[in-house]
């Protein structure tokens, strides 16, 4: 994985405000309309989840560009994944 740059890192300490919290472990992830699953490591989870329930947080402390760097960050680093989860 590419190291964080220091927006992605404050955008990561946004979204860990917000409640979006890494699990300890790997956790699956799929992806509700074609059914494909992945198994993503915690960081890959944190971002998946902030992007994929964005619109449950209208309001709170995040912008558009912290969700776009989240998206970014995440097809940077898990490609096949950010396509067969996201895209």
């Amino acid at each position: 994985m590419k190291a964080p740059t220091k927006p992605q890192l404050a955008t990561l300490g946004r979204i860990e405000k917000l409640g979006y919290l890494k699990p300890a472990q790997n956790e699956k992830r799929t992806n509700p309309f074609s059914g494909i699953s992945h198994t993503l490591e915690p960081l890959a989870c944190q971002l998946y989840d902030f992007v994929t329930t964005r619109h449950h947080t209208c309001g709170l402390d995040y912008t558009r560009a912290d969700w776009d760097r989240a998206r970014y960050w995440f097809l940077a680093n898990w490609p096949r994944e950010y396509y067969d989860l996201l895209d």
